[in-house]
C-alpha cells in the first residue's frame, strides 16, 4: 500500500480510536519512534510498521483493560504480536465467542488500515509538526544583546542628597490652652479619663483636673 494509507490510519488512531492521550504525548512518541515530530515526513518503512502496531494495540485493547496508546507506547512488536497469540488461544480453549477479528497477519492488518485510513490525514498529523516548530526559539530571541551601562543615571543618584539632610521635619503643633477649649469638650475628656464629679466641675476645675494650662 502507499505511504498515504499508513498516515491515514495513523491520523484515525490519534482521532477517534486513542482520543485521552494528550498531543503533547502524541507529540513526544513520534519523536521516538519515528525521529521527528513530523510524521509526514517520516520514512515510509517507520510509518507502515507504526501503524501497524497502532492495529495491533487497538486490537488487544478490545480484550484486555488498558487503552490502546498505553500498550502501543509499553510493548514492542513482537511482544504485541505474542500477547495477542496468547489472547487468542485462550479465547479458543475456552470456546469463547471472539468479539473482534484478531487476525493480525499483515495482509489482514493492511485491510482494516486501508478501511479505517482517514483521507484528511495531512490536516490531523500537521499539527504535530506545527507544535514541535513553535517549541524551538527564533535566532533573534535567543541571542542575548549586551546591555550598556548609562552613566546618565549615575550621575542622578550621585546628585541626589542624603535623606536625612534633605528630608524637611514638620514642626510639632503647639499645645492647647485652658482658654482652647470649650466645656462640653473638656467634659468629654474628663469623661474619658474616667474622673470622678467632672459633670459638676466647672472649666477651671477641669481643666486643672485635665492638668490643662
Amino acid at each position: 500500500m502507499q505511504k498515504e494509507v499508513y498516515l491515514g490510519y495513523i491520523a484515525h488512531f490519534v482521532e477517534n480510536v486513542d482520543q485521552t492521550t494528550s498531543d503533547s504525548d502524541y507529540r513526544s512518541f513520534f519523536i521516538e519512534k519515528l525521529g521527528s515530530a513530523n510524521v509526514l515526513a517520516a520514512p515510509e518503512i517507520k510509518v507502515r510498521d507504526l501503524s501497524r502496531n497502532m492495529y495491533r494495540a487497538y486490537v488487544a485493547s478490545m480484550y484486555i483493560r488498558y487503552s490502546p496508546y498505553y500498550l502501543l507506547a509499553t510493548l514492542s512488536s513482537k511482544q504485541l504480536s505474542e500477547l495477542l497469540g496468547t489472547i487468542s488461544e485462550t479465547i479458543d480453549a475456552y470456546g469463547l465467542y471472539k468479539s473482534i477479528d484478531d487476525d493480525i497477519s499483515i495482509s489482514n492488518t493492511d485491510r482494516h488500515i486501508k478501511r479505517d485510513a482517514l483521507y484528511t490525514y495531512k490536516s490531523v498529523l500537521a499539527k504535530y509538526s506545527a507544535q514541535a516548530a513553535s517549541k524551538k526559539p527564533t535566532a533573534a530571541a535567543s541571542k542575548k544583546l549586551p546591555v550598556k551601562k548609562s552613566n546618565v543615571a549615575s550621575k542622578k543618584l550621585a546628585a541626589k542628597k542624603p535623606l536625612s539632610a534633605t528630608k524637611k521635619t514638620k514642626p510639632s503643633a503647639p499645645a492647647k490652652s485652658c482658654t482652647d477649649y470649650k466645656l462640653p469638650e473638656l467634659k468629654e475628656m474628663a469623661k474619658a479619663k474616667k474622673l470622678a464629679g467632672y459633670s459638676k466641675m466647672n472649666k477651671a476645675t477641669l481643666c486643672s483636673s485635665l492638668k490643662i494650662k
